[in-house]
Protein backbone atom coordinates (compact mmCIF):
# COMPACT_ATOMS: atom_id res chain seq x y z
CA UNK A 1 0.00 0.00 0.00
CA UNK A 2 3.18 1.85 0.75
CA UNK A 3 3.57 2.30 -3.46
CA UNK A 4 -0.14 3.20 -4.18
CA UNK A 5 0.57 6.02 -1.51
CA UNK A 6 3.80 7.06 -3.20
CA UNK A 7 2.52 7.20 -6.41
CA UNK A 8 -0.73 8.81 -5.54
CA UNK A 9 1.25 11.89 -4.35
CA UNK A 10 3.71 11.79 -7.55
CA UNK A 11 0.35 13.08 -9.25
CA UNK A 12 -1.20 15.01 -7.21
CA UNK A 13 2.22 16.89 -7.38
CA UNK A 14 2.77 16.89 -11.25
CA UNK A 15 -1.21 17.89 -11.54
CA UNK A 16 -0.56 21.42 -10.01
CA UNK A 17 2.78 22.00 -11.08
CA UNK A 18 3.12 24.48 -14.40
CA UNK A 19 5.03 22.84 -16.67
CA UNK A 20 6.56 25.50 -18.41
CA UNK A 21 6.74 29.39 -17.42
CA UNK A 22 4.57 32.21 -18.99
CA UNK A 23 6.86 34.90 -20.86
CA UNK A 24 6.37 37.87 -19.31
CA UNK A 25 9.04 40.58 -20.57
CA UNK A 26 7.94 43.79 -21.91
CA UNK A 27 9.09 41.93 -25.24
CA UNK A 28 6.62 39.78 -25.40
CA UNK A 29 3.75 42.10 -23.99
CA UNK A 30 4.55 44.62 -26.95
CA UNK A 31 4.06 41.46 -29.69
CA UNK A 32 1.22 40.50 -27.65
CA UNK A 33 -0.44 43.82 -27.84
CA UNK A 34 0.17 44.48 -31.37
CA UNK A 35 -1.02 41.45 -32.23
CA UNK A 36 -4.43 41.83 -31.27
CA UNK A 37 -4.34 45.66 -32.06
CA UNK A 38 -3.91 44.04 -35.72
CA UNK A 39 -6.27 41.41 -35.21
CA UNK A 40 -9.20 44.28 -34.25
CA UNK A 41 -7.67 46.36 -37.12
CA UNK A 42 -8.32 43.41 -39.63
CA UNK A 43 -11.67 42.88 -37.96
CA UNK A 44 -12.80 46.50 -38.40
CA UNK A 45 -11.67 46.52 -42.06
CA UNK A 46 -13.82 43.36 -42.99
CA UNK A 47 -16.92 45.00 -41.32
CA UNK A 48 -16.02 47.86 -43.01
CA UNK A 49 -15.45 46.84 -46.27
CA UNK A 50 -18.69 44.80 -46.06
CA UNK A 51 -20.94 47.48 -44.95
CA UNK A 52 -19.20 49.49 -47.77
CA UNK A 53 -20.65 46.36 -50.34
CA UNK A 54 -24.02 46.10 -49.13
CA UNK A 55 -24.80 50.00 -49.15
CA UNK A 56 -23.96 49.89 -52.58
CA UNK A 57 -25.50 47.36 -53.55
CA UNK A 58 -28.91 49.03 -52.00
CA UNK A 59 -27.98 51.49 -53.27
CA UNK A 60 -28.09 49.68 -57.04
CA UNK A 61 -31.34 48.10 -56.12
CA UNK A 62 -32.81 51.09 -54.92
CA UNK A 63 -32.21 52.70 -58.10
CA UNK A 64 -33.19 50.18 -60.26
CA UNK A 65 -36.43 49.68 -58.34
CA UNK A 66 -37.25 53.13 -58.88
CA UNK A 67 -36.00 52.97 -62.37
CA UNK A 68 -38.86 49.99 -62.47
CA UNK A 69 -41.55 51.92 -60.69
CA UNK A 70 -40.77 55.19 -63.09
CA UNK A 71 -41.40 52.73 -65.75
CA UNK A 72 -44.40 51.32 -64.86
CA UNK A 73 -46.25 54.54 -64.01
CA UNK A 74 -45.04 56.32 -66.73
CA UNK A 75 -46.89 52.94 -68.86
CA UNK A 76 -50.52 53.44 -66.78
CA UNK A 77 -50.54 57.04 -67.03
CA UNK A 78 -49.99 56.65 -70.54
CA UNK A 79 -52.87 54.00 -71.12
CA UNK A 80 -55.26 55.70 -68.45
CA UNK A 81 -54.29 59.12 -70.79
CA UNK A 82 -55.08 57.50 -74.23
CA UNK A 83 -58.35 55.71 -72.66
CA UNK A 84 -59.70 58.92 -71.72
CA UNK A 85 -58.66 59.99 -75.19
CA UNK A 86 -61.05 57.88 -76.89
CA UNK A 87 -63.69 57.95 -74.36
CA UNK A 88 -63.94 61.77 -74.96
CA UNK A 89 -63.58 61.59 -79.13
CA UNK A 90 -66.68 58.65 -78.63
CA UNK A 91 -68.56 60.85 -76.72
CA UNK A 92 -68.08 63.98 -78.87
CA UNK A 93 -68.78 61.79 -82.31
CA UNK A 94 -71.95 60.70 -80.29
CA UNK A 95 -72.75 64.19 -79.39
CA UNK A 96 -72.16 65.31 -83.20
CA UNK A 97 -74.24 62.45 -84.46
CA UNK A 98 -77.20 63.62 -81.95
CA UNK A 99 -77.00 67.26 -83.03
CA UNK A 100 -77.28 66.66 -86.78
CA UNK A 101 -80.34 64.52 -86.08
CA UNK A 102 -81.95 67.08 -85.07
CA UNK A 103 -81.73 67.39 -81.26
CA UNK A 104 -79.80 65.27 -78.17
CA UNK A 105 -81.53 62.52 -76.29
CA UNK A 106 -81.33 63.16 -72.87
CA UNK A 107 -81.77 59.60 -72.16
CA UNK A 108 -79.45 58.29 -74.33
CA UNK A 109 -76.86 60.65 -73.53
CA UNK A 110 -76.98 59.91 -70.09
CA UNK A 111 -76.81 55.87 -70.57
CA UNK A 112 -73.00 56.58 -72.97
CA UNK A 113 -71.84 58.49 -70.21
CA UNK A 114 -72.80 56.49 -67.18
CA UNK A 115 -71.13 53.37 -69.81
CA UNK A 116 -68.18 55.67 -70.60
CA UNK A 117 -67.66 56.20 -66.61
CA UNK A 118 -67.74 52.72 -65.61
CA UNK A 119 -64.68 52.58 -68.13
CA UNK A 120 -62.79 55.02 -66.77
CA UNK A 121 -62.78 54.10 -62.30
CA UNK A 122 -59.79 56.67 -61.52
CA UNK A 123 -61.99 59.39 -63.14
CA UNK A 124 -64.17 61.60 -61.56
CA UNK A 125 -66.47 61.73 -64.00
CA UNK A 126 -67.77 62.76 -67.60
CA UNK A 127 -69.83 66.22 -68.18
CA UNK A 128 -70.65 67.76 -71.34
CA UNK A 129 -71.69 71.69 -71.20
CA UNK A 130 -72.69 74.00 -73.37
CA UNK A 131 -71.74 77.08 -75.20
CA UNK A 132 -72.42 78.87 -72.17
CA UNK A 133 -70.78 76.77 -69.40
CA UNK A 134 -73.87 75.12 -68.31
CA UNK A 135 -73.83 71.68 -67.80
CA UNK A 136 -76.15 69.63 -69.39
CA UNK A 137 -75.45 66.23 -68.75
CA UNK A 138 -73.72 64.34 -65.98
CA UNK A 139 -73.72 60.79 -64.51
CA UNK A 140 -71.16 60.08 -61.91
CA UNK A 141 -70.46 62.34 -59.08
CA UNK A 142 -72.77 65.30 -59.32
CA UNK A 143 -73.09 67.40 -56.75
CA UNK A 144 -75.02 70.45 -58.46
CA UNK A 145 -77.22 69.84 -61.56
CA UNK A 146 -76.98 72.40 -64.25
CA UNK A 147 -73.76 73.75 -62.51
CA UNK A 148 -72.50 76.64 -64.30
CA UNK A 149 -68.50 75.79 -65.16
CA UNK A 150 -67.64 79.31 -67.14
CA UNK A 151 -64.89 80.62 -64.88
CA UNK A 152 -62.86 77.31 -64.76
CA UNK A 153 -59.48 77.36 -66.21
CA UNK A 154 -60.15 74.47 -68.62
CA UNK A 155 -63.41 75.77 -70.18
Amino acid sequence: MSGLRHHESIASATRFRPTHRLDTSPRFACALVFSVLAFNLAVVGIVGMTLYQSREKAETQAGENCRNLAALLEKEITGLAERIDLTLMAVRDEVERQIAAGAIDDAAMDTLLARHDSRLPGALGLRIADGTGVIRHAVTGVVVKSAKIDDRPFF
